[in-house]
């Protein structure tokens, strides 16, 4: 199931500080505790100085999430934190049914997708 604009009106409520640049969300709603976690996390290292930080794009693609941001972080551990926090984020994907957000994994058929057993059609 998409994310429908309820869903990434949610998360735009929340989190409209590093949002401004993101107009929607181009995965299934499965992944939104993910996507919730990150942004949360993301939202906090920005403001630890008050630092510009915008998602610009987040989606899917060959069956994982992928976060992009601009950043004007110049502290080089911050960035390595948001960077691992991300990465932390897409990895857990790779685990997570894009569907229903129960255990799953990347399964082949055209396009690959993340998906539980029981989402898996393929």
């Amino acid at each position: 199931m998409p994310f429908e604009k309820e869903d990434y009106d949610v998360l735009q409520e929340r989190y409209e500080h590093i949002l401004k640049k993101l107009d929607y969300i181009e995965c299934d709603i499965g992944w939104f505790d993910i996507i919730d976690d990150v942004l949360k996390e993301a939202l906090n290292i920005a403001f630890e100085e008050e630092e510009d930080l915008q998602i610009v794009q987040i989606k899917e693609k060959f069956g994982g999430l992928r976060v992009y941001y601009e950043a004007d972080i110049e502290d080089e551990d911050r960035r390595r934190r948001l960077d691992d926090l991300i990465y932390r984020a897409e990895s857990l994907s790779y685990k997570t049914c894009e569907v229903c957000g129960e255990e799953g994994k990347p399964r082949k058929g055209g396009w690959i997708k993340t998906l539980c057993n029981d989402h898996n059609t393929r």
